[in-house]
Formats: C-alpha cells, sequence, structure tokens
C-alpha cells in the first residue's frame, strides 16, 4: 500500500510539473529538491527558475534538480524558448520533429537566434560553451529588440582577465553580456575569469537566464517614464525633468530603497549633478506601493518628493542620451528578498554654446569665470563687485549664473554662484589685475581666467 500511494504521489508531482501557464511555460511549485540548498550561491536561480517554467527536475528516488550537470546546446535552447513562451503567453508552434527539443530549436534558427557551424550542423547533443550561451542570449535580445529593458552601461570595465581566450565571433557579445546587459559574471577577484570555453553548467544556465526573466518580468510591471520641457538648451543651464514610476502590476507591494530614483547620461552616474545639500540616508526606507499607483519626483529617499529634477547644467556642448533607472527591493529582509532594477524610456538632449560665436577671433583669453560665496544674498553682480565695474570695461557673458556644489578641504558643503566676465581689452596683463582685484572681494570666493565663445560687443555692460 505504501508503494502504491508513494508511486501515486510520484505521479501527481511529474503532473503538476508539466502544467502550462502563459502559454507554452510551465509555471511550477517550487519543490523540495534533494540537491540544492538555500547555502548554494544558484539556489535563489533555481528556485526562480521555476516561477519561469525553465525547467524540470528528475523524480527519481526523490526530486533531483542536478546543477552541476552540463547542458546541451539543446537544453539551453528550450529553456530559452520556454522563457520567451512565458512573455509572449504563447506556445512556440514550429514544426516539431518529436524530440523534446524539436519546436524550440526549430525556432532559434527561424529567428537567426542559433547558427550552425561552417557546415550548417546546429550541434543539438553538443555541451554549450560558456561564450556559446553568451552569443545565443545577445542574439535573443537583439533579435526581439529587447535593449531598452536594460542600462546603457558603456562596456568601459576592465575585460577579464582570460580575455585573449574569447573566440574572435564572440568578443563583442561576451563584453556586451557581461558590462552592458550584466546577466553573466566572470569568477575570482575583479575583474575576474571568463573561462569562455568551458562547459556551461545548469546553474549557470539558468543563473542567465533568470536574470533575463527578471529584468522583463519587472519591465513589464514596473514602468518608468521620463520627460522634459526643453531637449535643447544653452550650455550651463540645467534641464527639467519629470521622473514617474506606476505600478502596473496589479498588486500592492512594500518596497525598499535608499536613493530610488538615479539620472544617467549615456551610460554615466549624474551623481555629481545631485544638490548635495542633503546627507546620505541613513538605512533603506520603505513604502507600499499600490497597483495603478504613481511615485514622482523622488529626489532622494523616503516621502520627499520634488517639483522635477533639474539636472545638466554642467553638461559640455554635445548631444546626450538621458535615461533614468529605478532600484528597490521586495521582500526586504526575508528569504525571497529580489531587487527589482528597471529603467526609463531614453531622451536625447541637445548643449548648445550659451553665445553667437563672433566671426573673428573665434575664441578670446579675456574671459574670467568667478565664484561668489554664500553671502552673496542674492544681489546682482554689478552690487557685489561695484568697485570692480568701475575700474573695468567689463561685458557680462552669462545673463544668469547657475548653482554648483562645492566641498572645501574641510568637507564643507557649500553652493556657489558662477558667473563669466569678458575683459576689455583682453591683455594679459589687464586679465591678471582683474583677477588680483577679484580676489580682494569679499564677495569673491574664487576667479580664475578661462577660454571661452564670447558675443559681439553689446551694450550689456
Amino acid at each position: 500500500m505504501k508503494n502504491r500511494l508513494r508511486k501515486i504521489i510520484s505521479i501527481l508531482l511529474v503532473s503538476v510539473l508539466l502544467l502550462t501557464a502563459m502559454g507554452g511555460a510551465a509555471a511550477q511549485e517550487t519543490p523540495d529538491m534533494q540537491d540544492v540548498f538555500p547555502e548554494d550561491w544558484f539556489y535563489p536561480y533555481v528556485t526562480r527558475s521555476f516561477h519561469f517554467g525553465l525547467t524540470k527536475g528528475t523524480s527519481e528516488n526523490g526530486f533531483r534538480f542536478e546543477p552541476l550537470r552540463n547542458v546541451t546546446r539543446a537544453e539551453f535552447v528550450t529553456m530559452l524558448g520556454r522563457l520567451h513562451e512565458y512573455f509572449e503567453d504563447n506556445t512556440i508552434d514550429t514544426p516539431a520533429d518529436g524530440t523534446f527539443y524539436g519546436r524550440y530549436l526549430a525556432w532559434a534558427v527561424e529567428h537567426g537566434v542559433v547558427r550552425g557551424d561552417q557546415n550548417g550542423d546546429l550541434m543539438p547533443h553538443v555541451l554549450i560553451t560558456r561564450e556559446e550561451m553568451a552569443v545565443i542570449v545577445y542574439r535573443y535580445i537583439d533579435v526581439f529588440e529587447l535593449q531598452g529593458r536594460f542600462g546603457n552601461f558603456p562596456p568601459t570595465n576592465p575585460a577579464p582577465t582570460d580575455y585573449q581566450e574569447i573566440s574572435s565571433w564572440a568578443h563583442h557579445e561576451v563584453v556586451q553580456m557581461m558590462y552592458r546587459f550584466r546577466l553573466m559574471q566572470g569568477t575570482g577577484s575583479w575583474p575576474g575569469v571568463f573561462s569562455p570555453q568551458e562547459n556551461s553548467s545548469r546553474a549557470e544556465a539558468l543563473a542567465v537566464l533568470v536574470r533575463l526573466g527578471n529584468v522583463l518580468y519587472d519591465a513589464a510591471r514596473f514602468v518608468l517614464t521620463i520627460s522634459v520641457e526643453e531637449t535643447t538648451l544653452p550650455q550651463g543651464e540645467a534641464f527639467t525633468v519629470n521622473v514617474e514610476l506606476k505600478n502596473s502590476s496589479g498588486e500592492d507591494y512594500e518596497i525598499t530603497h535608499d536613493f530610488l530614483f538615479l539620472p544617467h547620461i549615456s551610460g554615466r552616474c549624474m551623481v555629481s549633478s545631485w544638490d548635495g545639500t542633503l546627507p546620505p540616508p541613513p538605512e533603506y526606507q520603505s513604502r507600499f506601493f499600490e497597483t495603478d499607483s504613481v511615485i514622482r519626483n523622488i529626489r532622494f529617499w523616503g516621502d520627499r518628493e520634488v517639483e522635477a529634477w533639474r539636472i545638466g547644467a554642467n553638461l559640455e556642448l554635445d548631444t546626450h542620451e538621458l535615461r533614468f533607472n529605478a532600484t528597490f527591493y521586495l521582500n526586504w529582509g526575508q528569504e525571497n528578498q529580489r531587487r527589482v532594477e528597471v529603467w526609463s524610456n531614453p531622451i536625447m538632449l541637445t548643449v548648445q554654446p550659451t553665445t553667437v560665436l563672433p566671426p573673428f577671433p573665434m575664441f578670446v583669453p579675456g574671459v574670467v569665470e568667478i565664484h561668489l560665496n554664500e553671502s552673496y544674498a542674492g544681489r546682482s553682480l554689478a552690487d557685489l563687485l561695484d568697485d570692480f565695474f568701475d575700474e573695468f570695461d567689463v561685458v557680462l557673458i552669462s545673463e544668469r549664473a547657475w548653482p554648483r556644489r562645492n566641498v572645501d578641504r574641510n568637507n564643507t558643503s557649500r553652493i556657489e554662484e558662477i558667473f563669466h566676465i569678458s575683459l576689455l581689452p583682453e591683455t594679459h596683463e589687464i586679465v591678471t589685475e582683474a583677477i588680483g582685484a577679484l580676489l580682494q572681494n569679499p564677495y569673491v570666493r574664487h576667479a580664475m581666467p578661462i577660454y571661452i565663445n564670447i558675443p559681439p560687443l553689446s551694450d550689456n555692460r
């Protein structure tokens, strides 16, 4: 009787694992595995893989996942196909050949995700290498135009120490997978060893696919949107940016975060552009995020919201891509704690010269940058530097100043107002004398000569 009961339970377990949800994906309950434990590095990936229906274990002598067993090309493509089915909400129905992987391999070939060797052999039963895995996932992201779900991090990090061992046809894909999409990692001390020719284990393969699945899953549930009032501004002026994060998941969550929103310009985090008058957050903060609700313009942490972000006053003359990312945690402090990172739509910002160039000379060295200290109390530059304006012939270049945070050697934070003026005539002696006079003024913290484009002479003295 006991043996019969065990057999029935085993049949029921296998049946549950074969149930499908969201198209052809098998969304499964996490079974009690005999060879995967909470202390294993791959434990969260294996347990999460059942949510996406990526794979199945074996039920001989209890449920075994075999995390260290190497994976064939056919098995990896099958798991990738199941992930695609999960998000497309339908079953891949390419003609099959009777094998478990047939329709998935045909689908991958049809879309250019998998290619054979020089003889056209798809090599389904050959063990997949780490570089082959990187190339296949990269092609999947490219073919289905999923790049926008990831950050635009430039691949500027040090290459893995075994970079020369990566096949020439996989160089670009490996770098992108490691540094831009951040779906694969090296091992050992930074920057790590990629081991491109080594075969991938089931645990390693699932780690890559679950990371990809989490990105796609979170991007569909939490939508980050940015908008700007102007996309073109003179150099030195800041762009006004509105940031909105919407919970489109259909569920209420408690989210935990420190800095919720981070701005990025062409892949570089614009930390230096923040208003740095507040101290860093003392700890992670939690907030309730109801479904269909929106969080707007959180500048730092907690519940502090601002009317809009001001960003980009220090951008160089060029066209820049602006994106934000939102980062927070679900189930903070619990065993199933998970980090969520979503990216906004991109906006192209154009920074133009502040003035119209005179025909000749194009650059005039008689321009001085003036940093005022905090005692200016909002008065005009002419009021503060009355004696200086009487003594020197000056053209004020910047009609409006911009604030810039500065930290002195005592680690004291201060906000400075910065102006550009042009001295007439622009001789070395006049510039030197003017800077000496400026530094004697109690309102001036610093002054220095710079090269800058200036307008033709006008009456704005």
